[in-house]
């Protein structure tokens, strides 16, 4: 018990560690940030490690502390990296052409449903509405509305929507815009 209440603390002081490297200078923290690194801490009194796992091989930043002991993730640090209108683009032609889609197809719809804007929401005369880059209606209860709205989760959903379905008709835009 007492090398839990140690390993907690030391697990409390190195997210606040963690935290204070995110807020430096923009230079320093670019260094930090570009290596992948694991970074051990083992309480003086325990022989389970608290594991600092820092993953700088995306874009945006995701760093987990796990408690080895009751291999349970006991928090998660995320920044909050805004995707810049080119980087969904990207993400989205990208994985259209691993699942065998035609892209112009695919900037087609997204184009016509939102624009290209991932936080937008439409609202429908029967009540239902849409949301997102693929604007997802409110009657798809498999996906959360945040994920929706996210447009790497929103994507998949649609991508495999429409490998299932054989076509794009689910997408009111492919009606209005005879793309099957």
């Amino acid at each position: 018990m007492f090398n839990k209440t140690i390993q907690k603390n030391m697990l409390v002081i190195g997210g606040l560690l963690m935290l204070a490297n995110i807020a430096t200078p923009a230079a320093l923290a670019a260094t930090w940030l570009t290596v992948p690194t694991t970074t051990y801490i083992t309480a003086a009194t325990s022989a389970d490690p608290i594991i600092f796992n820092h993953d700088a091989t995306t874009t945006d930043i995701a760093i987990t502390v796990d408690d080895q002991a009751d291999k349970a993730v006991v928090t998660k640090v995320e920044d909050n990296f805004i995707p810049s209108l080119e980087d969904i683009k990207s993400y989205v032609r990208n994985e259209a052409k691993k699942a065998g889609l035609s892209i112009r197809e695919v900037e087609t719809i997204i184009n016509c449903e939102s624009r290209w804007d991932a936080d937008a929401k439409g609202y429908n005369r029967n009540g239902s509405y849409d949301l997102g880059l693929w604007q997802i209606n409110s009657i798809h209860k498999t996906l959360s509305d945040a994920d929706k709205l996210d447009y790497k989760a929103a994507t998949k959903w649609a991508i495999e929507k429409r490998l299932r379905d054989g076509s794009w008709s689910a997408w009111s835009c492919s009606r209005k815009l005879a793309s099957k």
